[in-house]
């Protein structure tokens, strides 16, 4: 099943970076999961390798979001930065941050159409430059002449979800979930406004 096979890749390819790396399972503090939003699939085979993981090598799990791990992976000196992915069905879902001193969340985790999401930013913008990252970025690209472009000026990085360094970075802000908090953890899944 897919299912299945993503679930031996990734597997694979957490053995292959132990390896190079000279560690054992054990050897680790902790696994970091990014939870969503995603893709249906993806979120629930990273979430159910993270438990098993954590099940046989006892390793404390911490969740992170993924918006935020994006936002992280592209991060800026100082700006706004729009995470887009794509939720597919016509829509994304995208979140709103501002780096400066720290990363501050303007827009919640939102699932949205192109347009519908390029006017919240546009709202929460106003006047100040907004790079569009992720791969939902060009499916709002395409909207931004319906957007009203002259409240904000959108430089569009696409990129495919989070890198590894976003959500590392996370995951050192976190804190690992008890073990009938990971029981219960569940994918964060959301459809539109």
């Amino acid at each position: 099943t897919v299912g299945r096979g993503h679930t031996e890749s990734l597997l694979r390819a957490v053995d292959e970076v132990l390896g190079r790396s000279g560690l054992a399972p054990a050897d680790l503090d902790a696994v970091a999961v990014a939870l969503g939003p995603g893709r249906f699939s993806g979120l629930r085979v990273g979430l159910a390798t993270a438990k098993g993981f954590a099940a046989v090598t006892g390793v404390a799990v911490v969740p992170v979001g993924t918006l935020p791990a994006l936002a992280e992976s592209v991060r800026p000196r100082e700006g706004l930065v729009a995470t887009l992915l794509d939720a597919r069905r016509g829509e994304v879902y995208g979140a709103l941050f501002r780096f400066g001193d720290g990363r501050e969340r303007l827009l919640p985790d939102t699932a949205a159409t192109p347009l519908g999401m390029l006017e919240l930013i546009v709202r929460e913008a106003g006047d100040d430059p907004v790079l569009l990252a992720g791969a939902g970025a060009p499916l709002c690209e395409a909207e931004l002449g319906s957007a009203r472009p002259d409240r904000a000026r959108f430089e569009l990085l696409s990129t495919a979800g989070p890198g590894a360094r976003g959500i590392a970075v996370l995951a050192e802000e976190g804190t690992p979930v008890s073990s009938e908090e990971l029981d219960a953890l569940e994918p964060v899944y959301l459809r539109g406004i």
